[in-house]
């Protein structure tokens, strides 16, 4: 009776694996590329369903996405690029009107607290004539 298993099925599964893993980050950094996406090997990896680990043993395919990515030429996304002058002077209006409105809230909350105070104040000394000891908390 044999008590070693054969290897030959499981190289062949590695094997396999090998092959189709390569194949999943080739077609995700060719999709990357042709949809001029940001590339690197965390988007690779995102995009073939892989961990990052896993592209980095691919070290050719790895060199080859860091050397894309690292071009000058490679298109790379660049945030708010197309923003012009009168779209920042709206969102300069909205941020000044959120700082107003916040101005005007933090007002109204020290008054409230102001009158809080009073309250507290005022409940003291009745206690205090009332005969009642008073606790300060700081």
């Amino acid at each position: 009776m044999n008590h070693n298993p054969s290897q030959k099925g499981l190289e062949k599964h590695r094997q396999a694996k090998k092959k189709e893993s390569e194949a999943k980050i080739r077609e995700a950094f060719e999709s990357l590329k042709n949809a001029k996406k940001d590339v690197n090997i965390n988007a690779v990896a995102k995009k073939a369903g892989l961990s990052n680990v896993t592209v980095y043993k691919y070290k050719e395919l790895a060199e080859e996405i860091k050397n894309y990515r690292d071009k000058p030429s490679a298109p790379r996304i660049k945030k708010r690029q197309n923003v012009t002058v009168a779209q920042l002077q709206v969102i300069n209006q909205g941020l000044e009107q959120k700082v107003e409105e916040l101005q005007k809230e933090n007002e109204w909350l020290k008054n409230r607290v102001e009158a809080q105070n009073g309250e507290i104040r005022k409940l003291k000394k009745k206690a205090e004539y009332n005969g009642y000891v008073t606790l300060t908390v700081e």
